[in-house]
Order: structure tokens, then sequence, then C-alpha cells
């Protein structure tokens, strides 16, 4: 939960940007670099965005972060075995 405290800080700071469109690319911006250190606040963060387009992007870039940070551990596989009968 470290990561939707500094995102609320994050906000703080936002608000004091000049318009609506600085403030959410701000916001968006600092969501990004978050999930990429704190995978596992990752849906606190992406529910924090609020236009569900923003949300769609955020997801994105969690899976992206979270991918990248499974393969620079060693011996850990990032393939996945498909559902199925």
């Amino acid at each position: 939960m470290r990561a939707l405290r500094l995102l609320e800080e994050a906000r703080h700071v936002a608000r004091s940007l000049r318009d609506d469109r600085e403030r959410k690319d701000a916001l968006y911006e600092i969501a990004r670099v978050l999930v990429r250190y704190t995978p596992d606040d990752v849906v606190e963060l992406a529910k924090s965005i609020t236009r569900p387009g923003n949300r769609s992007l955020a997801l994105r870039d969690v899976a992206e972060a979270v991918t990248e940070q499974i393969r620079q551990r060693p011996n850990v596989s990032c393939t996945t075995s498909p559902k199925g009968p």
C-alpha cells in the first residue's frame, strides 16, 4: 500500500498544475512509474485511475512491468501453459 500513499502525494502535486490535461498526464505517468517498482499494488493503482480507457492503458503498463521483472529474475520462465482440456 506504500504505492497508494505515494500516488496520493503525487495527486497533491498534480493539483498544482495548471490544467486538467496536465494533471491527468502527470498522474498517469506517476502511476506507470509506481507500478514498475511496486507490482503488488497494481490493481489498486489501476483502479485509482478514473477513466476506463486510462485504466486499460495502466493495466497494459502493469503487465509489461511485471513481465520485465519476471524476465530479470533467474530461473523463472515467462511462458504460460494454455488452459484447456
